[in-house]
């Protein structure tokens, strides 16, 4: 069934990965952490659980960043916890309908967001950014470079959605740029994460390596095999 159909009673299942700052009231405590998706029915939340949370009565403070004037204050309580993965789980009983319409914008823009790949590419290097920037959209994906780590920040930072790659020159200097990938996969751990350098030796196993020479001219070639990776395990920014 096409959610657009019946969009009312499906955006309260479908879940949208949306970026967001979080504050939960709980009794006397105070926990600050980020979102990971939200619904018309509730939202889940990665931050630092103190204690075992399940059952209780919250009051949610939620503020998107791509829209720092959508400010809600929601109450529900809270359906489950996974402290290893620091994820809770906050059921809505009732939500105010500018959250509903919220809600609603966010999975529209999802469905337009998911329509390509999408990447942020940082590398001080003007022309072999380019280069590799237009082998990237060869491939089918949506490109966005920045030439300093505070740039990349400053634009992941007000981003609507979670990128899918983040692609990294050693150019950076080298220690930055391994500073700028363990910072990066902290704040989005859902990114895939591309080391782009000479040498491949202290290379996260996880990561994807590409050689910033193109000696033998597969630029191209090397470029579509890191595509098809990320392909593999592409999430959409919508969930059931």
């Amino acid at each position: 069934m096409d959610w657009l159909e019946t969009p009312h009673e499906l955006r309260s299942a479908l879940r949208v990965r949306s970026k967001g700052s979080i504050r939960i009231h709980c009794g006397r405590h105070v926990i600050r952490g980020r979102l990971v998706d939200m619904a018309v029915g509730g939202i889940c939340v990665r931050a630092a659980l103190p204690i075992d949370l399940i059952g209780a009565p919250v009051r949610v403070d939620l503020t998107l960043d791509a829209a720092a004037s959508k400010h809600f204050a929601l109450l529900g309580r809270v359906l489950r916890v996974s402290l290893p993965t620091r994820r809770m789980a906050i059921g809505f009983d009732a939500v105010p309908e500018d959250f509903e319409d919220c809600v609603h914008d966010e999975l529209l823009a999802a469905v337009k967001h998911d329509t390509l790949p999408r990447m942020i590419l940082v590398d001080t290097a003007e022309g072999r950014r380019s280069k590799i920037a237009s082998a990237f959209r060869n491939a089918g994906c949506h490109v966005t470079e920045a030439t300093t780590p505070l740039e990349a920040i400053a634009y992941l930072g007000g981003s609507r959605f979670e990128p899918g790659l983040i692609a990294i020159a050693d150019s950076v200097p080298e220690t930055v740029a391994e500073q700028l990938r363990e910072f990066l996969l902290e704040e989005h751990p859902g990114a895939h994460m591309v080391s782009i350098g000479t040498s491949a030796a202290h290379r996260a196993p996880a990561a994807s390596w590409l050689c910033s020479t193109n000696v033998r001219g597969d630029l191209q070639t090397r470029v579509d095999r890191v595509m098809t990776a990320h392909g593999s395990r592409r999430q959409s920014t919508m969930s059931r």
